[in-house]
C-alpha cells in the first residue's frame, strides 16, 4: 500500500501562490487580448472613414456606359513634385526623361494622370501614368502639355 506523505503549510501556500500567478497572468493575457481587439476594430473603423471619404465625380451622370464585365477604371489626378526628397531641383538628365519641361513652364509641382484599372472579380490592378506636363504634338494646335489636349480636365499650375 502506498504511503501518502503530510503535506505541509509551506507547501501548500506555495502552491496556492503558483496557481494565483497563472491565475493573474491569464487575466492579464485575456485584458490585453481585449485591447488589442478593441484597437484593432477602431483602426478599421477609422481606415473606413478615411477610404469611404474619397470623393468621386459625377461628371458622366448616371447614364454613363458602364463596364460589361463589371471592371472598374479610374482617373486618379495629383500633384507631384520637380524636386527631389531635400527640396533640391531634379537633375536636367531626369527632368528630360520625363518629359517635364522647366519649372519655369507649370510652376513648382508638375500635375500627373494615374489611368487605374480594377478588373471584376478581384484581380491584380493595373495602372498608367500619364504625366499631364508631358509635351506632346496636338494635332491643329502645335506642341503643348497633355493637360492642355485634355480640354475637359481642369488644370492645376
Amino acid at each position: 500500500m502506498p504511503q501518502h506523505r503530510a503535506v505541509s503549510p509551506r507547501s501548500r501556500r506555495r502552491r496556492a501562490r503558483r496557481r494565483s500567478r497563472r491565475a493573474r497572468l491569464g487575466r492579464t493575457l485575456l485584458a490585453l487580448s481585449g485591447v488589442l481587439v478593441l484597437c484593432g476594430g477602431a483602426a478599421a473603423w477609422y481606415l473606413y472613414r478615411e477610404i469611404d471619404s474619397i470623393g468621386s465625380s459625377a461628371a458622366l451622370g448616371d447614364d454613363a456606359p458602364k463596364s460589361q464585365d463589371g471592371s472598374t477604371n479610374i482617373l486618379l489626378m495629383g500633384l507631384d513634385t520637380r524636386k527631389d526628397q531635400n527640396g533640391e531641383d531634379l537633375p536636367e538628365d531626369v527632368l528630360s526623361k520625363l518629359h517635364a519641361g522647366s519649372s519655369d513652364i507649370g510652376g513648382y509641382n508638375a500635375n500627373t494622370l494615374i489611368l487605374l484599372h480594377v478588373p471584376a472579380g478581384g484581380g491584380k490592378a493595373k495602372g498608367f501614368s500619364i504625366p499631364r506636363d508631358d509635351l506632346v504634338e496636338i494635332p491643329g494646335h502645335g506642341k503643348d502639355k497633355i493637360k492642355v489636349a485634355g480640354g475637359g480636365v481642369p488644370c492645376v499650375d
